[in-house]
Formats: C-alpha cells, structure tokens, sequence
C-alpha cells in the first residue's frame, strides 16, 4: 500500500515540489529554509480551506537528485512536495478532549 502510494503520490492530479536556491551563506540559507516552510504551511491550509486533501511530504528528499533533475532545477535544493487533489473518503473528525483554561497573567 505505502508503495503504491509513493508510486503515484496516491493518484494526486497535483504535486507540488517546493525548491529555493543554494547559497553559501549558511544564515542566508536558514532563511530562505524557514521562508519555504512558511509557504508550505500557508499551502497547507489553504488547500484545506477550499475542502482539499494535501500532505507535506519529506520522503523524496531521499531522491532530490533525480527530483531536481527531472524539474530542470538541479543547482537548487529540494524543500518538500505536496501532492494536492479531493480526498478520496472523507476522513473522520476526532473527538476533541476538553481540557481546563488556567489563565496566567496580570490583572
């Protein structure tokens, strides 16, 4: 089953492969990491505000090389891919656990 997922990103009509320039400026690289990640995070959710199923997914780095080659983009780095499409079935909601508020702070 995970296989035949990552065969095909589960049948996806989308794939979204987020990438940013190498630099060899280590703090310069840091940020444009933590930039990629943020619009990642922000594609994440609104995906899921128009009823869209998508997964950020890490395990293709294991092959960025290829990745990359195939994009056209090999000089640069391979954050994530996201596969975007309607989820097939409707995962269900968990039940949400009640927990108490403690207010911390001043009055």
């Amino acid at each position: 089953m995970v296989m035949k997922f990552f065969r095909d990103l589960g049948g996806a009509p989308v794939v979204i492969a987020v990438t940013i320039y190498k630099l060899p400026d280590p703090g310069m690289m840091e940020a444009y990491i933590q930039s990629g990640a943020a619009l990642m995070q922000n594609m994440l959710l609104a995906a899921h505000a128009e009823g869209l199923g998508a997964c950020w997914m890490t395990g293709p780095n294991f092959v960025a090389k290829e990745i990359l080659d195939y994009l056209g983009k090999p000089e640069q780095h391979l954050l994530a891919i996201t596969p975007i499409g309607y989820s097939a079935k409707e995962p269900p909601v968990p039940p949400r656990k009640e927990r108490p508020v403690r207010w911390l702070g001043f009055e």
